[in-house]
C-alpha cells in the first residue's frame, strides 16, 4: 500500500479491503485500513480538489470516475483487456461496496458517464480508421468488435459479483449499476453508428437481457423513434419490465436476477434470458425468450424457442402463426403485436408475463428442488457461440505468462496445439493485454462477421491469382494494413507481434500455387517469404495452428523455415488438489452453481482431458445425461472422483465411445487423420494419430507405453515416410498430442486417445 502509486492503489482497493477484513486480527485490521483509507483519500483529493466541499460522497465518486474514464480516453483507449477491465471493475466494487444506499439518480448519472465516455471513443475509433483510408465495411466490423468487449466489461463483474453476495439488497445494486452501464455504452455507440446499425447485427443482443425494465424502456424507445417499427421495443421491453416486478416481490433467497442471457441464431434468432436465484444454490430457473428481429412468419420457428421449455415466448405472429397458436393452445406464447412502442401496451404485458412465473413458481418450486436432475446444465454453455461464450472466460495466468515471454522477442515462432483447445480465443485477446508491443491478429480461416481478420488472407490470395511480380515491401505493406484495420493509435517505432492463425492454410496454398505455376515461385512465393523474415529481424511473426510441419514447403531455397522455433501452448492449468486453478473455474462455469463438485471430480476430470477446453464441456454434458439416467437427486448431488471413475467405467468404455455423440468432432477429425489420404497429405497427424490408436490398443488399461515400445510403433506409422520419429515426439509433445515420462510415452490427453482407439 505504501509502494504503489495512488493511481494503482485506488484501483486495487476494493481487493485489499477484502484481503484485510478476511485476513487480519483487529487490531492489524485497523491500522491497515487506516493506511489504505489515507492513501485513497489522498487519490481522491488529487482528482476533485477543485469540486465544492458540499458535493455528496455518492457525487464525489461519480467525479472520481469521470476522472478515471478521462485517463482512460486520453491515455489508454481501447485497451480492454488491460486498463478498461481494471477501472470497470473498480467502479461495480467501489460502488457495491459502499453502506449507504445508493439512489436510482446516481445510477443515471453513472448511465450519463458512460454513454458520454463511449460516444467519445467510438467517434475518435472511426474518426481514426476513416483518416487511414480503412473501408467503411471494416471501420463499422472494428467499432463493433470493441463495442462488444466494452459490453462485456459491463456484464462479466456483474456475473461475478453476483455469485458472491450476501443478501439482497447487494444483489439488486450489483444489478443496478450492470444495467446503467450497459445502458450507457449502447446508447454511446448507437449515436455514433447509428440504430440501424447496431440492429443489423444481433451479435450484441444478448447484453440487452441484464438490464432492468427502466432502463430498456428509453432505451429501446430511442430506437423505435430511430428507425421506425422496432420489435426490439415490442418483446424485449416487456420481458425485461416483468423481470423488475417479479424481482419487486421478492426479498428472500429466492430473489430471481438474469444470470444468462443469449442469443440463439437462426433466420430469426431470438433471445434466451434465464433467471435464477441469486442467494443460494437452489436449482429453479425461469426462462424467458423473444423473437426480436421481425414479424414470426413459421410455426417451426417458434418451435425452435420452445424446446427449451420457457415459462414465455414473446413474439409479433403473423395470422397463420397465430391461428396455429390458438388452435395447439401454446398458453406460453404472447403474441405483443399490439405493443408496439407505447410503454403502457408494455406494461400490461409485463404483468401477463409476471403471472405466469408466479403460476410457475408457485407450482414447481418444491417439486423441482425435490426432484431428479431434469436438465443438463453443462449444454447452457456457449460452446459454438464465440460472443457468448466471452461471457464465461476464465482468467488464464498461464497464457499471460506466455504473451510476457514473447513481448520482447523477435523472430518467428509457432504455437501448435490440438483442435479446439483456446488457440484463437487466446490470440484475439492478446492485443488486449500488451502495452509494450502492437499485436495484430489476422486468421487464413472465413471470418466473414469481422472481415478486419481475414485482410491478409484476402490479399495473399490476390498475389497468387494475379500471378504478378510482388514488390520488395509487400509484406510491410501489407502488414501495415492490417495494422490500421485491427488496431488504433501509430505507436511509432513499436515492436509488432503479427500473429497468423490456421496458418497451416497459408502454406498449403503457396506450396499448390507454386506447383500449379513454377513461375509464381519466384515471382510470389520466396519473395514472400523471404521478406517475413526481413520483417522478423525487427518484429515477431506468430503461425497458430495444428500441425508443426506446414512450413516446411519449397526446402530447396525456403529461408523461413529453419528460423521457425516452436513453442509448447498451454492448455487448462491445474495442480492436484488445487481448489482455485484454471481448469476448476473452468468447470464452475461450465457446471454453474446447480451441481457441486469436490476438488477430487476436479483431479480425475483433468487426468482425462488434461485441460483441453471442448473435450472438458463435451465430457461434462456426457455426464450430465449419464446423472439423468441414474435419477440422480439434484439436491444431492456432490460430484466426487468416485462418481466420475464410474461414469468413466460406464461411458468412457471403448465400445461405447465408438457410438457415443457427444465427441463425435473428435471421432470424425481423427478418423480422417488415420485415413490414407491423409497419410500422403497430412503425413505428421497421420503419424501422430496412429502412435495415438496403438497406445491405447495395446495397452488400454494403462494408456502408456515405453520408449522403446513408442519406437516400434512409430517405425510402423512412418513406414515410407520422411518423418523422423524422435522430432515427430518433441513436436507431438509441444502440440499436446503426447506426453514423456522417466522413458514413458503416454497420450498428451486421455481422452483424445481413447477416442483414436475406437478406429
Amino acid at each position: 500500500m505504501n509502494s504503489l502509486d495512488k493511481d494503482e492503489l485506488a484501483l486495487l482497493a476494493p481487493e485489499l479491503k477484502s484481503l484485510i477484513n478476511d485476513g487480519f486480527e483487529k487490531k492489524r485490521k485497523k491500522n491497515l485500513t487506516a493506511i489504505l483509507e489515507n492513501r485513497i483519500a489522498e487519490y481522491t483529493a488529487d482528482h476533485t480538489e477543485s469540486l465544492s466541499a458540499t458535493l455528496t460522497p455518492e457525487e464525489l465518486a461519480l467525479e472520481l470516475y469521470r476522472g478515471m474514464l478521462n485517463e482512460l480516453k486520453e491515455h489508454h483507449i481501447f485497451q480492454w483487456a488491460t486498463h478498461y477491465n481494471d477501472v470497470v471493475s473498480f467502479i461495480f466494487k467501489d460502488l457495491c461496496n459502499r453502506e449507504q444506499a445508493i439512489k436510482q439518480s446516481h445510477l443515471d448519472s453513472l448511465s450519463v458517464l458512460f454513454y458520454e465516455h463511449a460516444k467519445e471513443i467510438c467517434e475518435r475509433g472511426t474518426e481514426f480508421s476513416s483518416r487511414k483510408g480503412v473501408e467503411p465495411t471494416i471501420i463499422q466490423s472494428k467499432a463493433l468488435g470493441g463495442f462488444l468487449k466494452f459490453l462485456l466489461l459491463a456484464i462479466q463483474p456483474y456475473l461475478r459479483l453476483r455469485e458472491k453476495a450476501s443478501n439482497v439488497s447487494e444483489v439488486k445494486l450489483t444489478w443496478g449499476v450492470c444495467s446503467s452501464i450497459v445502458h450507457g455504452v449502447v446508447k454511446g455507440y448507437a449515436t455514433v453508428l447509428g440504430w440501424k446499425t447496431l440492429l443489423s447485427n444481433s451479435g450484441w443482443v444478448h447484453a440487452l437481457g441484464f438490464l432492468k425494465g427502466s432502463d430498456a424502456i428509453t432505451l429501446l424507445n430511442e430506437a423505435a423513434d430511430a428507425v421506425g417499427e422496432n420489435h426490439c421495443f415490442s418483446t424485449i421491453v416487456p420481458m425485461l419490465m416483468a423481470f423488475e416486478l417479479i424481482i419487486d416481490k421478492t426479498h428472500d433467497i429466492g430473489y430471481l436476477t438474469p444470470s444468462l442471457s443469449r442469443v440463439v441464431s437462426g433466420n430469426p434468432p431470438f433471445l434466451e434470458v434465464t433467471l435464477t436465484p441469486a442467494l443460494g444454490v437452489n436449482p429453479y430457473e425461469v426462462i424467458i425468450s423473444c423473437f426480436f428481429s421481425e414479424n414470426l412468419h413459421g410455426r417451426w420457428d417458434l418451435e425452435r424457442a420452445l424446446n427449451a421449455n420457457p415459462i414465455a415466448c414473446l413474439a409479433c405472429l403473423d395470422k397463420d402463426v397465430g391461428d396455429w397458436v390458438a388452435q395447439h393452445e401454446k398458453s406460453v406464447v404472447v403474441d405483443v403485436s399490439g405493443v408496439m412502442s407505447d410503454a403502457t401496451h408494455a406494461h400490461d404485458t409485463a404483468a401477463l408475463i409476471v403471472s405466469k412465473i408466479e403460476d410457475w413458481l408457485t407450482s414447481s418450486v418444491k417439486l423441482v428442488m425435490q426432484g431428479s436432475l431434469t436438465r443438463n446444465y453443462a449444454k447452457d454453455f456457449p460452446l459454438e457461440d464465440p460472443n457468448h461464450r466471452q461471457m464465461y472466460m476464465v482468467e488464464r495466468y498461464t497464457v499471460k505468462q506466455l504473451l510476457e515471454s514473447i513481448a520482447s522477442k523477435t523472430g518467428i515462432h509457432l504455437w501448435c496445439s490440438v483442435r479446439r483447445s483456446g488457440k484463437t480465443t487466446a490470440a484475439l485477446n492478446f492485443g488486449d493485454k500488451s502495452n509494450s508491443s502492437l499485436v495484430i491478429f489476422q486468421t487464413m480461416d472465413n471470418m466473414r462477421h469481422q472481415p478486419q481478420h481475414t485482410i491478409f488472407a484476402e490479399r495473399i490470395e490476390d498475389a497468387l491469382a494475379n500471378g504478378a511480380p510482388i514488390p520488395r515491401d509487400f509484406f510491410e505493406s501489407l502488414v501495415n494494413e492490417c495494422q490500421i484495420s485491427t488496431t488504433y493509435g501509430d505507436l511509432d517505432g513499436a515492436k509488432r507481434i503479427f500473429i497468423i492463425d490456421e496458418y497451416e492454410s497459408l502454406f498449403g496454398k503457396i506450396a499448390a500455387m507454386s506447383r500449379r505455376d513454377e513461375d509464381l515461385r519466384h515471382l510470389v512465393c520466396l519473395p514472400l517469404l523471404s521478406q517475413m523474415v526481413s520483417f522478423a529481424t525487427r518484429n515477431l511473426i506468430v503461425f497458430m495452428g495444428q500441425r508443426p510441419d506446414a512450413h516446411y514447403i519449397l526446402s530447396a531455397q525456403n529461408q523461413l523455415s529453419p528460423l521457425v522455433q516452436q513453442l509448447d501452448f498451454p492448455l487448462f492449468a491445474h495442480q492436484e488438489s488445487a481448489p482455485d486453478s484454471e481448469f476448476v473455474e473452468l468447470i464452475k462455469r461450465v457446471l454453474s452453481q446447480k451441481l457441486q463438485f469436490e476438488v477430487s471430480f476436479a483431479d480425475a476430470v483433468y487426468e482425462e482431458t488434461s485441460g483441453h477446453p471442448y473435450l472438458t464441456v463435451n465430457l461434462l454434458i456426457d455426464l450430465c445425461d449419464w446423472l439423468i439416467e441414474q435419477r440422480a437427486l439434484e439436491s444431492k448431488i456432490k460430484l466426487d472422483r468416485s462418481i466420475f471413475e464410474l461414469f468413466a467405467q460406464q461411458r468412457l468404455a471403448a465400445p461405447v465411445l465408438r457410438n457415443s455423440k457427444y465427441y463425435s468432432f473428435f471421432a470424425h477429425m481423427l478418423s480422417e487423420y488415420l485415413s490414407e489420404d491423409a497419410r500422403r497429405t497430412d503425413p505428421w497427424l497421420y503419424c501422430v494419430a496412429s502412435v495415438l490408436r496403438q497406445i491405447v490398443k495395446q495397452h488400454p488399461k494403462v494408456l502408456q507405453c515405453s520408449m522403446i515400445k513408442y519406437r516400434q510403433i512409430v517405425e510402423e506409422a512412418t513406414f515410407g515416410l520422411t518423418i523422423p520419429r524422435d522430432q515427430l515426439l518433441s513436436s507431438a509433445v509441444m502440440a499436446n498430442f503426447l506426453k514423456t515420462e522417466r522413458g514413458i510415452v503416454k497420450p498428451g490427453i486421455k481422452l483424445m486417445a481413447r477416442i483414436a482407439g475406437t478406429n
